[in-house]
């Protein structure tokens, strides 16, 4: 697993959390941990940054695994890190909804904040897809592009 290594330092590099041994030693058991339950998907960048939100709440790695377990096969983000982004469209707007339901100021910030304050200089700037928020789905966007996935 030595992209799980090499991702690690990697993880909220900015957070004095993340830069104690407990943390680190607790997401690379959680990440080591999945990629040997579910052989097919491994382990892929972007799942560290899942699996320290997790760690950083739950008591223990074991505990951290159980959710992170739930979230990728209940929740389905393992297809997801299986690269079908089709439903990375789909997860994107059961997230826009959510946020309009549960957060309604986040939500309007987050669909109605043109892309090109996002981005200076830019000229984007066009209604969210189906109610889908820009910003949720470039989020979704740029971690898929920028993930690969690792079996080693």
């Amino acid at each position: 697993m030595k992209q799980i290594e090499r991702d690690l330092p990697r993880t909220q590099p900015d957070h004095p959390a993340f830069q104690t041994p407990k943390l680190k030693d607790m997401m690379k058991e959680v990440l080591v941990a999945y990629a040997q339950l579910d052989s097919e998907v491994g382990y892929v960048q972007g799942m560290n940054f899942v699996a320290a939100v997790l760690v950083y709440h739950s008591r223990t790695s074991y505990e951290a695994l159980n959710v992170f377990t739930y979230i990728m096969k209940v929740c389905g983000y393992r297809k997801l890190f299986l690269g079908d982004l089709s439903y990375s469209r789909k997860l994107a707007g059961r997230l826009t909804q959510d946020l309009r339901r549960f957060v309604y100021d986040l939500y309007v910030h987050l669909v109605f904040v043109p892309l090109s304050r996002l981005r200076k200089g830019s000229t984007f700037n066009f209604l969210p897809p189906a109610g889908i928020s820009p910003c949720v789905e470039v989020l979704f966007l740029l971690t898929l592009c920028t993930s690969s996935s690792i079996n080693s």
